[in-house]
């Protein structure tokens, strides 16, 4: 009996410091406390007082070598023997918009860098990618059937192609005007292929120019937002890779559990996440209510793909028209 009174004790204990930590989620964290000690600095002898010495800027807690330490700098060459990298790691997952809010207004020291955390993570999902190959490999080389013209009465192999029938009657202007489009539509397929490999062989890189786009939109979509208006390009840059990070992050947790994965979504969740996570963080950063952050975020993944269907249709197009 008194070990169950105990474990409902610790349970209470967790509950009201979850509790807590969610309700002071819109505070800026505080990691810094007041340091009165007197150091010498063991690199220019400088005696101060602080955490750092403010000549040559080395720690004050340095200290001889331990197995402690070689660990610590060996995990830190992939940012996980920083702090940082773990407290952005969960902030991300419970108070995204805040955080990223709080980064942007200077508070950038407890956080990691988001552009190198972005390629840590992206190296970690395809760890975790390869770890299922089984499950995946099938959904990656599967291709994207080609358009190909043929007699009504002819064989089909309606597993490989996707037909435009001639019938019998059918003018040889017709026939002309199938083949240019079966031919069209083949070439587009095919320069999609090869973006989507290429998008996979680098994932941070594409995500990356995915996001930017999306910071253009969005620093226009939410220009006069109640929180964080006029946000300049480089901020709204930024507020773009946090999400990227919060979205892998998500996914390698979505892939251990899942573990299905079409090779033509940049991300496995499922679409109406992508949007939910989207709307949710917008919502914490620019201060609307949850419709019209929701109707903002349509109107930037609208903007998003207007930029790219009509470069991509007019450059694959003008490509087409050259090679033929």
């Amino acid at each position: 009996m008194q070990s169950f009174e105990n474990i409902k004790a610790k349970a209470m204990q967790v509950v009201s410091f979850l509790k807590e930590k969610w309700d002071q989620r819109e505070q800026p964290i505080n990691i810094w406390k007041e340091n009165d000690k007197t150091y010498t600095c063991m690199n220019c002898g400088k005696e101060f007082q602080g955490s750092y010495c403010p000549r040559c800027g080395q720690s004050a807690n340095t200290e001889r070598f331990t197995m402690k330490n070689v660990l610590t700098n060996t995990l830190e060459v992939w940012g996980f023997g920083n702090r940082g990298f773990v407290r952005t790691l969960i902030e991300l997952l419970y108070r995204p918009g805040y955080m990223i809010q709080d980064y942007l207004h200077g508070h950038r020291q407890a956080y990691f860098q988001p552009v190198k955390m972005l390629f840590i993570l992206c190296v970690i999902y395809t760890i975790v990618l390869q770890f299922f190959s089984t499950e995946i490999h099938e959904g990656m080389v599967e291709e994207w059937r080609h358009y190909v013209v043929a007699e009504s009465t002819a064989p089909k192999d309606y597993d490989h192609y996707e037909y435009i029938i001639i019938e019998p009657d059918d003018s040889e202007a017709v026939i002309e005007f199938n083949k240019a489009v079966a031919s069209v539509s083949n070439f587009w397929t095919d320069t999609a292929q090869e973006y989507i490999k290429w998008r996979d062989r680098n994932k941070a890189l594409a995500l990356l120019l995915m996001h930017a786009l999306f910071a253009v939109g969005a620093m226009r979509i939410f220009k006069h937002s109640p929180k964080n208006n006029h946000m300049t390009l480089p901020e709204s840059f930024f507020v773009q890779v946090f999400i990227a990070c919060q979205f892998m992050i998500i996914s390698t947790i979505y892939m251990l559990f899942v573990r299905e994965y079409d090779h033509n979504d940049r991300y496995p969740l499922p679409i109406a996440a992508q949007a939910i996570l989207m709307i949710y963080i917008f919502r914490q950063i620019y201060g609307y209510g949850i419709i019209k952050t929701a109707w903002k975020t349509f109107l930037m993944y609208l903007a998003y793909t207007i930029v790219v269907a009509i470069p991509f249709f007019l450059i694959t197009s003008g490509l087409w028209y050259l090679k033929h």
